[in-house]
């Protein structure tokens, strides 16, 4: 099994080169785009860092991993979560298009269909949806899965 740590920051990096979706991070500031990662002594609470993510954010999460064991191949799954609040007077589905599709720079195709790393195939787009935090202000998730080459 990939290390979560990892795959997790290796997101954020890919995010990070995407031109289009820092044009709707607070100030263009590429560090708006974080990753969360269970680390003690701090708490523990992804509920808590998703309700604090300021405007113009994007929120990386790992959320859970299957073993696939078939006859053909054993491997991982991982699927993890997109989170993404847009800044005041920005379209919040215009952010999230902007993930979605996004182009890293120096690469030709779409963040999706490349394998981020060696034991990785590209990543599948599960799900894209709004959600509403206990104020009443939307924020959006996407669900994505990748899935390892097989089991080391």
């Amino acid at each position: 099994m990939l290390d979560l740590g990892l795959m997790t920051q290796t997101l954020v990096d890919t995010f990070r080169n995407i031109p289009e979706l820092l044009t709707y991070l607070a100030n263009q500031d590429s560090s708006m785009i974080s990753g969360y990662i269970d680390e003690a002594p701090q708490p523990n609470s992804l509920q808590g860092a998703v309700y604090s993510m300021p405007g113009g954010s994007v929120l990386v999460s790992w959320i859970e991993s299957d073993f696939n064991d078939s006859e053909e191949m054993s491997a991982f799954i991982h699927r993890f979560h997109l989170y993404l609040r847009s800044a005041p007077g920005q379209s919040g589905i215009d952010m999230v298009m902007a993930l979605v599709n996004g182009i890293p720079t120096g690469e030709n195709r779409c963040w999706r269909l490349l394998c981020l790393l060696p034991e990785l195939y590209s990543t599948n787009l599960l799900r894209v949806a709004r959600e509403i935090d206990a104020q009443q202000i939307d924020y959006f998730v996407t669900e994505i899965e990748m899935k390892e080459t097989g089991d080391a």
